[in-house]
């Protein structure tokens, strides 16, 4: 088990911070008395204008509105709607929000990055590993906030009061990383009125598996005070195992510092020994505690405080072979590779992998903890309203892999460059440490006039460390052993990494209502960054050590500009251009020596997206019909990928252009007071618009001079991860029962066609996900008092169906892995509120 350690100086940090903002706002009283009368401060809460299903109130634009007063297309869900689809986790969302494309690879988020995808604008590869090679360089396309604090970590669904999903670049008031869209978790907030609460358990089993999921989430309100609340919130789910390991090899010890055992003890050239069968190896395990402290001493004046510390681990990704052939590996000397004379006891024969088969030699665990603290602050100075979010995060991950795995197979021989040595088994162990620090300051108007405003500067600083370290156990040994010159130590590779980003902005939006109907909205961000990495690069078996110091200065601004017609009270017209953008960064990798890249790959440039977007929204049918439909078109320029160097070196370098464009429509309908059904479908043409060729210095270990290695990524080659097609659909029907109980049916589904699981070049081909249909039905007796029943079937067909995958390179070697939906799974949902 990887060990991570809580940092002791993050939460002293945490501490002193929130100390000094809570006494810089012990004034804060007498200004918004100061100031006139005002309303009370925006709860956050949904509600509904009594139509069926209600319109969902959400703060996207900074103040609160309805979601068909929004001029641009953006869905909202509540808590209900989360729990009817059985979304647990981020990777959830896909089932209940249209449009969003997310990559199912278990409870751990690999990476650092949140795995979604929306407008097709995702260039980076769909790998079970989240692209963590670039780790801490290249950020998300799309935002995801939790409340005010933007988030990147596998955050659990628990005590959601809704989300918003905006669609299309947000730069102008969320910044990076919202390029292809921001989604916001909106939890419950603490309530001054009333004590409550609330208990959910649930548990369910899932074909091929015999490992049970379950989960617990409870909530409790506490009024302290007419005008002091606390809400405490906590959650933890078990995800049940259901991929095999049939290839996992006898280590007595950690395999990061411990050999295979030989198959022969006595002969240094033995082959492993391969375990009988695991099962269910991808077992799961996350628990969070949460803290929402709130404190309204005046109507004006809103002061909430929020802490949050969540834990997830997992034994083993969520990964099969399903291509993978098995058979006998042979190691020697010899143009077939395997001279018995040299190496009898040498072979070993690999079992062949299935739909749920890993073929990894070891289990590949992952943890991650976090802590997270925020101080959010409202004041109504009556024609305004003042808001300063502050926010800290430290998050720690630690992953542990083979990096050999099926790459050794019975037709592709890694082993010749290390001296034939049967039992090379390279492991490698992975830690990331983020700690950002973000304030924001908002003003945004309150009045009744023409023209509204939203303005506000902000301010991030992140540090971020990356430890790399690759072992081959015993390697230094078996030279030894076999009366070759030993090579010192079984370390093959160190880097660390250490970046310093600072991100600096003014931004705002401003609302012209020309008429009752008809409104003008521009915007515009400026803002300053600057990216500092330094990277030490260890190969302690060729004696090489290098570090290389990076920098990267980017000032520059991006805009908005949005229209919409009220062409009836209910039914509205809009287009909307727009930009955003994804930072640049320093790579730190070398620039001279065996493992040279070179210099202009020691930066790569922001990539900015351009869109263009009509569309039309609204009501029908005295509000039983809701719909919506767009038209987009985005152009991105210089776009960043995560990739490797020839020499081995993780990085991040800038493509061409790509464009996307597409259609997205969603709509719900009430056929009567008991029956509701949603319909979604979106269409995406996502795709490489102008060719372009990346050519990086060969390693020089092996060769005289340093030739180019040359991959050229042609036009019209699809974007990675982006079905061209998405259908989903959704039932909901009640039977109002005598007693005044009542008994509702759900059922949903989703259907994605197939797409490339990364880049494809002349050098390199990535597999395909496949197309896949996922629904799901659900059963609840609702008592209509105090509690209720759910029972659930999820993937009812059992559709065997995959979200990502491995890569598939031009050679002898098979599919690596794919990241495999899970099967169908049946189980249960108990609520008790209060």
């Amino acid at each position: 088990m990887i060990e991570v350690g809580r940092g002791s100086a993050a939460r002293r940090m945490s501490v002193r911070l929130l100390s000094t903002t809570l006494l810089s706002l012990w004034s804060l009283p007498v200004l918004a008395q100061m100031g006139a009368p005002a309303a009370d401060a925006p709860e956050e809460q949904a509600s509904s204008e009594g139509a069926p299903g209600g319109d969902i109130v959400v703060t996207a634009q900074r103040r609160a509105q309805s979601v068909l007063s929004v001029p641009y297309n953006i869905s909202a869900v509540d808590g209900d709607t989360l729990r009817r689809s059985g979304s647990l986790s981020l990777n959830d969302l896909a089932r209940a929000v249209p449009g969003v494309v997310t990559v199912d690879g278990g409870l751990g988020s690999r990476g650092n990055k949140n795995n979604m995808t929306l407008r097709g604008l995702r260039t980076d590869a769909v790998e079970p590993g989240g692209g963590q090679g670039g780790a801490g360089l290249a950020t998300s396309q799309v935002a995801t906030y939790f409340g005010e604090t933007q988030f990147t970590f596998p955050l659990m669904l628990a005590d959601i009061e809704r989300v918003e999903v905006l669609r299309g670049p947000q730069g102008t008031l969320y910044g990076a990383s919202s390029q292809a869209g921001t989604i916001r978790f909106v939890p419950n907030r603490p309530k001054f009125d009333a004590f409550s609460g609330y208990v959910n358990v649930g548990g369910s089993l899932t074909e091929h598996s015999s490992d049970p999921s379950f989960n617990l989430e409870g909530a409790l309100n506490l009024p302290m005070a007419p005008n002091l609340a606390l809400r405490v919130v906590g959650g933890y789910v078990r995800a049940g195992g259901f991929i095999d390991a049939v290839n996992h090899i006898e280590v007595a010890g950690d395999p990061f510092t411990t050999a295979p055992t030989r198959r022969i003890p006595s002969d240094p050239r033995s082959g492993v020994i391969l375990k009988p069968v695991e099962r269910d190896t991808n077992r799961a395990d996350q628990w969070m505690a949460r803290g929402e402290l709130r404190y309204q001493p005046v109507d004006a004046l809103d002061i909430q405080l929020n802490y949050l510390h969540q834990e997830t681990t997992a034994r083993d990704q969520q990964v099969s072979q399903p291509d993978y052939p098995g058979g006998t590996f042979a190691v020697g000397i010899g143009a077939a590779g395997y001279n018995p004379a040299a190496f009898p006891n040498g072979s070993y024969t690999a079992r062949p992998g299935g739909p749920y088969e890993s073929t990894s030699f070891y289990n590949r665990p992952f943890e991650n903890n976090v802590d997270l603290v925020s101080l959010d602050v409202t004041v109504d100075v009556g024609l305004a309203s003042i808001t300063s979010a502050t926010s800290y995060v430290d998050t720690r991950t630690a992953t542990g892999a083979d990096t050999l795995g099926p790459f050794i197979t019975p037709q592709f021989n890694y082993t010749n460059y290390y001296g034939y040595f049967p039992r090379m088994m390279p492991y490698a162990k992975s830690s990331t440490h983020y700690r950002i620090f973000t304030q924001e300051v908002r003003l945004v108007s309150s009045w009744d006039k023409p023209i509204n405003y939203t303005i506000g500067g902000y301010y991030q600083r992140e540090k971020f460390d990356w430890a790399f370290r690759m072992n081959i156990p015993g390697y230094n040994q078996y030279l030894i052993d076999i009366g070759s010159p030993p090579v010192g130590t079984d370390q093959n590779d160190n880097i660390d990494r250490a970046t310093v980003f600072v991100d600096r902005a003014v931004f705002g939006e401003l609302t012209y209502n020309l008429t009752k109907a008809w409104q003008v909205t521009g915007g515009i961000r400026f803002f300053w960054q600057d990216f500092d990495t330094t990277q030490t690069t260890a190969f302690p078996q060729s004696n090489f050590l290098r570090t290389d110091v990076g920098n990267s200065v980017k000032n520059d601004r991006v805009v908005k500009i949005n229209t919409s017609y009220d062409v009836t009270p209910t039914v509205k017209l809009y287009a909307t251009y727009s930009e955003g953008f994804r930072r640049g960064g320093a790579t730190g990798i070398p620039l001279s020596g065996v493992y040279a890249s070179l210099p202009k790959y020691a930066t790569f440039q922001p990539d900015v997206a351009t869109n263009y977007e009509v569309g039309v929204k609204g009501t029908l049918f005295n509000r039983a019909l809701r719909f919506s439909a767009d038209l987009f078109l985005i152009d991105l320029e210089n776009f960043q990928f995560q990739t490797s160097t020839p020499t081995g070196n993780f990085t991040v370098v800038n493509g061409s252009r790509a464009r996307s464009k597409g259609l997205e429509f969603e709509s719900s309908l009430r056929l009567s007071r008991s029956l509701d059904v949603a319909f979604a479908y979106n269409f995406t043409d996502a795709k490489v618009a102008e060719t372009f060729t990346i050519s990086d210095l060969a390693p020089g270990a092996l060769f005289s001079t340093q030739p180019l290695v040359t991959s050229t990524f042609l036009a019209g080659k699809a974007l990675p991860g982006v079905p061209r097609h998405t259908f989903s659909a959704a039932l909901d029907y009640t039977i109002p029962l005598d007693n005044g109980a009542n008994v509702a049916v759900h059922a949903d589904g989703l259907y994605r066609s197939s797409a490339p699981a990364g880049l494809n070049s002349t050098r390199i081909e990535w597999t395909r996900q496949q197309d896949a249909f996922l629904g799901n039905v659900r059963l609840t007796y609702d008592s209509a008092r105090s509690w209720a029943i759910d029972l659930f079937v999820n993937n009812i067909t059992n559709t065997l169906g995959s979200t990502g995958g491995y890569i598939v390179r031009k050679s002898q070697q098979p599919l690596v892995g794919t990241i495999p939906m899970r099967p169908r799974s049946f189980g249960f949902l108990a609520r008790y509120k209060f």
